[in-house]
């Protein structure tokens, strides 16, 4: 017997496009062959749509990068532009400032002249007015040469040697200097007439010491009072007579009219201490010792106020 012939098959598909017919075959020699051509399309598309999706990848990552960087020079730009502005619109203010301050400098020093003219007319009336306020000051400050007794800190203990002092026939008051209280035994313009002076006193009060000091004021005044110069001639004319020396009458004439033309003032404190040096100049002009020691301590006593 013949052995069979192994027949193809084959697929006709037909369709029909405006009124004519194709027809397409295809073999299909063998349905294992079909099966592993089959897998094998699978995989290569599966290889291509793997090797598509990276590219793409790429190509977003590229675009997203130069976005970034397109945006940084505009900022950069917007930023020197802004500072640019800032430090032209600065100079100009500033040099507009200037400008100014020039202008005025130089106006003023134009019109000084005129404004002096213009000034002088009210210092003329400012001067004729009497009853303008005037501002108080200190009365100046007293330079003398004084016998001193001691220097304490404590007042009470001052007045203790003040005291014996006292009873011992010394002339005798307290100064308060820097904190301190000094027991001043006389008083003179001259530290030469001092040291004879504390010399006559060494017998009663064995710790004398003769120097030049400064007494300062606590006391204002309005006015234009000044003691120094009659306190040093009363100071110097009263120690000459408890040394034995002549006195300057002349001298002390003249202070006495200074102070008598000085009488009238309002101030409580300053017209205290004009009574004291008047008495003084009284009684210094005698030329008994006990006067003079009785000018001596009126002395002190305006030093002790003032």
């Amino acid at each position: 017997m013949d052995k069979p012939k192994k027949q193809q098959l084959s697929l006709t598909i037909s369709s029909k496009k405006e009124g004519s017919q194709q027809k397409k075959e295809f073999l299909v020699q063998d349905w294992q062959k079909g099966g592993r051509e089959s897998a094998a399309a699978a995989e290569n598309k599966k290889e291509e749509e793997f090797q598509w999706v990276f590219p793409e990848e790429v190509e977003k990552k590229e675009e997203t990068i130069s976005l970034k960087a397109s945006l940084h020079p505009q900022q950069a730009r917007r930023r020197v532009i802004g500072k640019l502005l800032f430090i032209i619109i600065s100079a100009v203010l500033i040099g507009l400032l200037f400008g100014y301050a020039m202008v005025n400098i130089v106006t003023q020093k134009e019109e000084s002249p005129s404004k002096a003219m213009l000034t002088e007319p009210k210092q003329q009336q400012k001067s004729t007015n009497s009853t303008a306020p005037t501002t108080a000051s200190l009365l100046p400050p007293i330079e003398t040469s004084i016998v001193q007794g001691g220097v304490f800190s404590k007042k009470a203990t001052a007045e203790k040697v003040m005291k014996r002092m006292k009873e011992e026939g010394v002339v005798a008051g307290i100064v308060q200097k820097d904190e301190q209280f000094l027991v001043v035994l006389g008083v003179s313009s001259q530290l030469a007439t001092a040291k004879q002076l504390g010399e006559a006193y060494r017998a009663e009060a064995a710790d004398v010491y003769a120097k030049t000091t400064t007494i300062s004021s606590s006391i204002k005044t309005t006015g234009k009072e000044s003691f120094a110069k009659a306190f040093s001639v009363i100071a110097e004319e009263s120690a000459k007579t408890l040394i034995g020396l002549p006195v300057d009458q002349a001298k002390l004439i003249e202070v006495e009219k200074e102070l008598q033309a000085e009488k009238g003032t309002q101030k409580k404190e300053v017209a205290s201490l004009q009574r004291l040096l008047v008495d003084a100049v009284n009684q210094a002009k005698s030329d008994q010792s006990q006067t003079a020691k009785a000018a001596q301590e009126k002395l002190l006593a305006f030093l002790a106020e003032y």
